[in-house]
C-alpha cells in the first residue's frame, strides 16, 4: 500500500524535490503561450539591461580614447629643473607608475618689435616629448602617446641636434634684427631670408620670468604679459636648420620644436622640464596628488577629462549624467520587467489554484509549494537570461557597427566607438535580471504557499471578497439590495448609465479589486516605458543641439592686404555686396552670402533685460557677465549682405521698411552660451517684446590699457570703461554716462532663438559665450552713425554648392576669384558640407540608438499589456459561460468587457502619466548635471502617443481573449474548468 504525501512520494520512486520539479516542468509545457511570453519578457529585460550597461561602457571608452588621442594618456604633469626629481617619482610611485614622458623647455627668443606686431613677441623652443623607460606599461594604452606628439604639416619633425620645426605661420616670413618690445633686450631671432624648408634661423634663448619675482618663470610659448615679465639668462645665439612646419595648439602657443637630445641653450644651461605621467592602481586623483606632494611637488596640471572618464575625478557633470541616466533606465527596465513577469506568475498561480490545493491536501508544505514557483522562476531564468544577455550584446554590437561613421564624426581624431564588453557589466546585468526575476516571483510564490485544499474544492479563491467588499456586504439588509423592488432591473449609477452590462462590470471590478489594480499598474508601467523612450530621444537631441552648421556648404575668411583697421571701411566689409555678386558667378556656386562680425555695446530698456538669465549666467558661467540689470550689454554684431538680409527677413516674417537692407534695423538672436567647464547650455538674455535697442559708440581716444565692456564690481555686474588694477584686478573707470558713450537707436525687427533653415551660418556659430548676438544689414550700417559703433571685424563669405558640383574645385575657384583683388587675402576656409555630413551622421547615430531602445521598450510594454489583459480574461472562461447560460447576449457581453477595459485604461493611463513624470524628473536631473540651463518640460506629445499605443494594445488583447473564449461552447467551458 502506497502512503500519501511526501513520504509516499519518496517510496513511489522519487524525492519530493524531483517530483515538484517535474510538476513545474509539465506545467510550463502545458501552458506554452504563458511560458513563451514570460521567457520573452525576461529575455527582453536582460537584453535591455545588458545593452544599456554595455553601451554606457562603450561610450565611456570611446570618449576616453578620444581624450587619449587629443591629449595623450597622461593623468598628471609637473615642472622640475632637478633631474633627481624623476628618480624620487619612480621611488615614490613604484609599480603604480605606468608611463612617463619628459618635455624640455629650452627657452624663448624675443622677436624684433616690427616682427612682433604680426608674429608675436616671443618664439619659444621646446624639445619633443620623449617617453622614458623603466615603467610598468600595465594599462595597455601603447597605441596612444603619453602627451600628444605634434605632427608636421610640411617636411618632418627634428631628428638630430641643430634641426628645428617652426610654427606654420612663420612660413614665408623673414625674421629681422632690431630692438624688441621686451625691455632693453634686442631681437634674438633672425632668419637668412624668407623662411622655407632648408632655411636657417638663429636664436638666442633666455628664460621668461616675472618682473617682480625672478623665481617664477613663464612657459616659453605663452602670451606676452607686457610690464609683468622680463627675459633673463640669455644664452649665445645658436643656428638651426628648418626641416619642417607644424600647426601649434592654443595651449602650446608660439613654440618651435627641436629634437629631445638638443642641448641647453640658456647662459646657465638650466632647462625647465615637464614630466607627464600615467598611473594604475589608484582609486582617485587625490591619491595621485598625495604621492606628488610626498616628493615636494605642490603645483601640477591634471588631465581632468581623462581622469573623469577613468572614474578618478568625480567633480565633472558629464560622468555623473552618464551614471544617473544609466541608473534611471535600469530602474525603469526593472520595474517594467517586474510588472510583466510577476503578472505571468500571478496568472500561472490562478490557473493552477486547484493543482496547488490538491498538492496541499496530499501533504505538501507551504515551503514546498513556494519552492515550486521559485523553481519555475529559476528554470525560466536559466533559459531566458543567457539568451537576453546574448541578444543585448548582439543588438549593441549591430547598433555600434551601423553608427560607426556617426561616432567617428562626433569624436574626431579617427576615433570611433565599438562594443566594449566588460565582465563587470555582464555580471551586473545578470545580477539585476536575477533580482528582477526573484522579486517578480516572490509574491506569487507566497500566494501559492497559502493555497489550501478548501480552495481547490471551491476553485474560487480568485474571487474571494476583499475586506472592503465584506464591509459593504455587511451593511446590506437583504440579498436583493442591488436590484429594484420588483427584481427586474439593477440599481446604481453604473446600471442607470449602461444597464446590466455596466452593472456586472462594476460588480466584477469590485469583487476582483486586486486584479483590477494589477491590470491598472501594468498599463501604467507600459505607458511610462513608452514615454521614457520618447524622453531619451528628447534629451539626446538636447545634448547635440549645438550641432548647427547652417545651410552653406563652404566658407572663406577674407582679410585686407594690410590687415584690418577695425571699421566698416575695410575692403572685405565695404565691398561685401560686390564680392557676393562675383562669387555667385563662380562655376558650381549656387548662392553666395557674406557675414562681417564685429563688436559693440548695446543698451535696451531694463524691463527687457532678463533678470533670470543674468542670474543663471552669473551662477553657471566662467565668463564675465554679458549684461547688467540696467540694460547695458556687450554685443556681437553680424553685418550681412543685401540678399541674405532680405531672405532672412522673409523667413522670420519681417516686412515693411525693416525688410529693406537700406533701412537701419536689427534681428536679435536671443541666446547666449553658458559654460563653466562642467556644464553647458544657453540662456535667453532679452525678454520677448523688445522693440528697440541702442548701439553704443566708444570714446574716440581711449588709453591703451582701457576698454569698454562688462565685469563684476562688488558682486554686481557693471558696464563701462574698464582697466586692470594691480591689486584689485579689472575695475570700472567710468560709467557709460561718465564716459559719454554715444548712442545710435535701432529698431528690433525680430527677437528669435533660431534664424531659419536657409541662413548660411548656424546659430551655434553666430552666438557668443559672453555677448548678445545682433544681426544687421551692412548697407544700412555703413550709411548711418551706427558705422562708428561697430568695430573689430572679421569677414566670412559663405557659398552653396550646386547639386553635382565638386565642392573642392568650387572652393579653389572662389579663392582664385578673391585673390584677383590685390587688396584682399584669403586667410582660411572651411568645407561646411563635410561638417554637415558629419552632423547628419551624428543625428543618424542618435536615431539608431533611439529606435533600438524604443523597439525593445515597446516590445516589453506590449507583452506586459497583452499578458495582463488577455490572460486575465481567458481565466474567466467559466464565468463567461455561466453568463451566457443565464441569457446574456453577445452585444451585452462585449459592452461589459469594454466597460471593464475602460476602467483599467482610465486608472492605468492616469498612473502612467504620474510614473512618466517621475521618470522625466529623474532624467532631467541627470541631464542637468551636464546641461546646466536645461528647462524642465512634460512631453505631452509623447504621453498622448504612448496612451494611444497602450489603448490599442489593450483593445487587441481583449479581442484576442474574447475570440478564444467564444471559440468554446458552454459545455466545453464548464468541462475544461472542471478538468
Amino acid at each position: 500500500m502506497t502512503g500519501h504525501g511526501p513520504r509516499g512520494a519518496r517510496r513511489a520512486g522519487g524525492t519530493p524535490g524531483a517530483i515538484f520539479t517535474r510538476f513545474t516542468l509539465r506545467s510550463l509545457a502545458a501552458n506554452r503561450m504563458r511560458t513563451v511570453v514570460t521567457v520573452v519578457g525576461i529575455a527582453l529585460a536582460a537584453g535591455l539591461l545588458t545593452a544599456v550597461l554595455a553601451s554606457v561602457s562603450s561610450l565611456r571608452q570611446g570618449l576616453m580614447d578620444r581624450t587619449r588621442a587629443t591629449d595623450g594618456v597622461y593623468q598628471l604633469a609637473f615642472q622640475y629643473t632637478d633631474a633627481e626629481k624623476i628618480d624620487e617619482l619612480r621611488a615614490q610611485m613604484g609599480e603604480h607608475l605606468d608611463r612617463l614622458a619628459v618635455e624640455r623647455d629650452l627657452g624663448a627668443a624675443p622677436l624684433s618689435a616690427a616682427d612682433a606686431e604680426s608674429l608675436g613677441t616671443f618664439l619659444g623652443v621646446m624639445g619633443l616629448p620623449l617617453e622614458q623607460g623603466g615603467t610598468a606599461h600595465a594599462a595597455g594604452d601603447e597605441a596612444f602617446d603619453v602627451t600628444r606628439m605634434p605632427e608636421a604639416t610640411e617636411g618632418r619633425l627634428p631628428e638630430a641636434p641643430g634641426e628645428i620645426c617652426l610654427p606654420s605661420y612663420l612660413r614665408g616670413q623673414t625674421l629681422t634684427g632690431g630692438a624688441s618690445s621686451v625691455g632693453d633686450v634686442g631681437s634674438c631671432a633672425v632668419s637668412d631670408g624668407a623662411i622655407e624648408l632648408g632655411s636657417r634661423v638663429t636664436l638666442a634663448l633666455g628664460r621668461r620670468v616675472a618682473a617682480g619675482d625672478p623665481s617664477y618663470s613663464f612657459r616659453s610659448g605663452a602670451t606676452y604679459f607686457e610690464g609683468d615679465e622680463s627675459l633673463v639668462d640669455v644664452g649665445s645665439p645658436r643656428t638651426y636648420s628648418v626641416v619642417g612646419f607644424y600647426d601649434p595648439s592654443y595651449a602650446s602657443g608660439n613654440v618651435a620644436l627641436v629634437c629631445p637630445e638638443e642641448g641647453a641653450a640658456t647662459a646657465s644651461g638650466e632647462v625647465v622640464s615637464t614630466a607627464y605621467l600615467s598611473t594604475t592602481g589608484y582609486q582617485s586623483s587625490a591619491q595621485m596628488s598625495d604621492e606628488l606632494a610626498a616628493i615636494g611637488v605642490d603645483s601640477f596640471q591634471s588631465n581632468r577629462t581623462l581622469l573623469m572618464y577613468q572614474g578618478l575625478e568625480r567633480e565633472l557633470g558629464v560622468t555623473q549624467s552618464f551614471e544617473m541616466i544609466a541608473a534611471t533606465l535600469a530602474v525603469v527596465i526593472m520595474v517594467a520587467a517586474v510588472s510583466l513577469i510577476s503578472n505571468s506568475f500571478a496568472i500561472s498561480i490562478s490557473e493552477r489554484t486547484r493543482q496547488f490545493g490538491l498538492l496541499s491536501s496530499l501533504g505538501a508544505s507551504r515551503r514546498q509549494l513556494r519552492r515550486t514557483v521559485l523553481t519555475e522562476a529559476a528554470v525560466l531564468g536559466l533559459a531566458a537570461i543567457p539568451v537576453g544577455v546574448c541578444l543585448g550584446l548582439a543588438g549593441a554590437a549591430v547598433a555600434f557597427a551601423l553608427t560607426a561613421e556617426g561616432w567617428s564624426a562626433m569624436l574626431g581624431e579617427g576615433v570611433s566607438v565599438g562594443l566594449v564588453v566588460r565582465p563587470g557589466d555582464l555580471a551586473l546585468a545578470v545580477a539585476l535580471s536575477a533580482v528582477t526575476l526573484v522579486v517578480s516571483a516572490w509574491a506569487p510564490a507566497a500566494r501559492a504557499g497559502r493555497v489550501s485544499a478548501v480552495d481547490a474544492i471551491r476553485s474560487a479563491r480568485d474571487v474571494r471578497p476583499s475586506r472592503r467588499l465584506q464591509r459593504a456586504f455587511a451593511r446590506r439588509r437583504g440579498a436583493m439590495d442591488d436590484l429594484s423592488a420588483d427584481g427586474s432591473r439593477p440599481r446604481g449609477l453604473a446600471a442607470r448609465l449602461g444597464g446590466m452590462p455596466a452593472f456586472l462590470a462594476r460588480r466584477t471590478l469590485d469583487v476582483s479589486a486586486g486584479k483590477s489594480r494589477v491590470a491598472a499598474v501594468s498599463l501604467a508601467v507600459s505607458v511610462a516605458l513608452l514615454v521614457t523612450a520618447g524622453l531619451i530621444g528628447d534629451y539626446l537631441g538636447a545634448s547635440t543641439s549645438y550641432i548647427d552648421t547652417g545651410s552653406a556648404d563652404l566658407n572663406v575668411y577674407v582679410t585686407p592686404e594690410g590687415g584690418f583697421t577695425g571699421t566698416v571701411e575695410d575692403a572685405p566689409v565695404a565691398r561685401m555686396n560686390e564680392l557676393v555678386g562675383e562669387i555667385s558667378k563662380v562655376g558650381g556656386i549656387e548662392r553666395a552670402s557674406a557675414i562681417a562680425t564685429g563688436t559693440s555695446g548695446i543698451r535696451v530698456d531694463p524691463a527687457y533685460m532678463s533678470a533670470d538669465a543674468l542670474a543663471t549666467f552669473s551662477e553657471r558661467s566662467s565668463y564675465d557677465p554679458y549684461g547688467t540689470p540696467e540694460g547695458y550689454a556687450q554685443a556681437i554684431v553680424h553685418l550681412v549682405d543685401d540678399a541674405t538680409w532680405r531672405e532672412m527677413a522673409s523667413e522670420l516674417g519681417v516686412g515693411g521698411s525693416e525688410a529693406d537692407p537700406a533701412n537701419l534695423s536689427c534681428v536679435v538672436l536671443n541666446a547666449v552660451d553658458v559654460n563653466d567647464g562642467n556644464t553647458y547650455g544657453t540662456v535667453a538674455p532679452l525678454e520677448p517684446g523688445v522693440e528697440r535697442l541702442s548701439l553704443l559708440a566708444e570714446p574716440e581716444a581711449l588709453p591703451d590699457d582701457q576698454w569698454v565692456g562688462t565685469t563684476f564690481a562688488d558682486g554686481q555686474a557693471v558696464y563701462g570703461v574698464l582697466t586692470v588694477d594691480d591689486s584689485e584686478g579689472t575695475v570700472l573707470v567710468a560709467t557709460p554716462e561718465e564716459a559719454g558713450l554715444g548712442e545710435v537707436e535701432v529698431s528690433v525687427a525680430a527677437c528669435v532663438d533660431d534664424l531659419g533653415d536657409s541662413f548660411p551660418a548656424g546659430a551655434s556659430l553666430l552666438r557668443s559665450a559672453n555677448s548678445v548676438t545682433v544681426l544687421m544689414p551692412e548697407r544700412a550700417v555703413a550709411a548711418s552713425e551706427a558705422a562708428g559703433a561697430v568695430r573689430n571685424f572679421s569677414v566670412a563669405y559663405y557659398m552653396d554648392v550646386a547639386a553635382g558640383a565638386d565642392d573642392v574645385r568650387a572652393l579653389s575657384d572662389v579663392e582664385e576669384t578673391i585673390a584677383g583683388h590685390d587688396d584682399l587675402v584669403v586667410s582660411g576656409s572651411t568645407n561646411l558640407a563635410e561638417l554637415a555630413r558629419e552632423s547628419r551622421s551624428m543625428e543618424y547615430t542618435i536615431v539608431v540608438f533611439l529606435y533600438c531602445f524604443t523597439a525593445i521598450t515597446m516590445a516589453i510594454a506590449v507583452a506586459n499589456v497583452f499578458n495582463t489583459i488577455a490572460s486575465a480574461l481567458m481565466l474567466r472562461t467559466r464565468e463567461f459561460a455561466v453568463l451566457q447560460s443565464a441569457g446574456m447576449g453577445r452585444r451585452s457581453f462585449r459592452r461589459m468587457i469594454v466597460l471593464e477595459c475602460a476602467d483599467f485604461a482610465a486608472k492605468g493611463l492616469v498612473g502612467g502619466v504620474a510614473l512618466a513624470a517621475l521618470v522625466n524628473v529623474a532624467l532631467f536631473q541627470a541631464m542637468s548635471l551636464s546641461i546646466g540651463t536645461l528647462a524642465f518640460d512634460m512631453p505631452w506629445g509623447h504621453v498622448a502617443l504612448s496612451c494611444a499605443v497602450v489603448a490599442l494594445v489593450l483593445a487587441a488583447s481583449a479581442l484576442y481573449a474574447l475570440r478564444k473564449t467564444h471559440a468554446m461552447n458552454l459545455v466545453e467551458a464548464l468541462r475544461a474548468d472542471a478538468l
